[in-house]
């Protein structure tokens, strides 16, 4: 009998570490499963937080890219802008130079339409006319300005003198045609205003 309960007893004690051992591991078990939702907690926040970086770094490049392209597509136009009015205006200096030629034109045109040199006139004329055809060709307008009110864009006042019932400020003569080349302004004309 004292063998049986000596039995009993160590049974007991083998079931209580085992009970012991299954509480242990069981205990091991919940701890790791603990542990694992504690690390895929941590991953799944350090993930969160990496593509958050990663996508403020990609807005940011985005930004970036948009500003350079909005940049480039105004170099682009400025480039383009830049080349349209150099060759509209890469013939002025030349046709600056023309310009008192003509002047010269008219002048002996008036001249000559005093005399009797009829001939002359007629030369004179053809030449001028030929000229001014040529020059508007090349976008060059002459200034009409007899009769409108002076505009310092324009015109050039070198003579300013009272005229009855005449608005103060309107061109009364011009002594030298202003000429545009592509609508600008490349020689403004000569004129007299009332005042």
């Amino acid at each position: 009998m004292q063998e049986q309960k000596a039995s009993g007893a160590e049974h007991a004690d083998d079931t209580l570490e085992r009970e012991s051992a299954s509480s242990t591991a069981e205990m091991d078990i919940d701890a790791a499963e603990q542990g694992a939702e504690n690390d895929d907690a941590k991953s799944i926040a350090e993930f969160i937080q990496a593509f958050e970086k990663l996508k403020a770094e990609y807005d940011e490049s985005q930004n970036r890219y948009l500003r350079l392209q909005a940049d480039y597509d105004n170099f682009r136009r400025r480039t383009r802008q830049e080349r349209e009015e150099t060759a509209a205006y890469a013939n002025s200096k030349l046709i600056g130079e023309l310009l008192p030629v003509l002047d010269n034109f008219s002048l002996a045109m008036r001249a000559a339409g005093n005399g009797e040199s009829e001939g002359l006139v007629k030369g004179v004329t053809m030449v001028y006319d030929q000229l001014q055809r040529v020059l508007t060709s090349s976008g060059v307008e002459k200034i009409e300005c007899l009769g409108s009110i002076f505009d310092p864009n324009l015109h050039e006042a070198v003579v300013s003198e009272p005229a009855e019932g005449v608005e103060s400020g309107k061109i009364l003569e011009v002594l030298r045609d202003g000429y545009t080349l592509s609508g600008k302004v490349i020689r403004p004309a000569m004129v007299k205003i009332a005042s």
